[in-house]
């Protein structure tokens, strides 16, 4: 993520709030399954994905790839669903 100008370095996983969730059109978790609570009038999306940490670089940027490219697939969803 460093490579992409982003600074993980004092980043943490942050629990969803029911104020969040509400707040919310969409909700994108990685790897919460069960643990997250989830409304069900909310388009979410929850799928597996390694931790990079402690991969190859190659490794880490695969991971980084696949997920950027679910996050802009979800997104390009978002507007064609919103233009019907």
């Amino acid at each position: 993520m460093y490579e992409l100008g982003i600074d993980l370095t004092d980043a943490f996983p942050e629990p969803f709030t029911d104020e969040v969730i509400r707040a919310a059109d969409v909700v994108i978790t990685m790897e919460c399954a069960d643990a997250c609570f989830l409304l069900p009038d909310k388009l979410n999306d929850d799928r597996p994905i390694d931790d990079p940490r402690g991969k190859a670089v190659v490794t880490a940027r695969d991971i980084c790839d696949a997920s950027r490219d679910r996050v802009e697939g979800l997104v390009a969803g978002l507007a064609v669903f919103r233009a019907c």
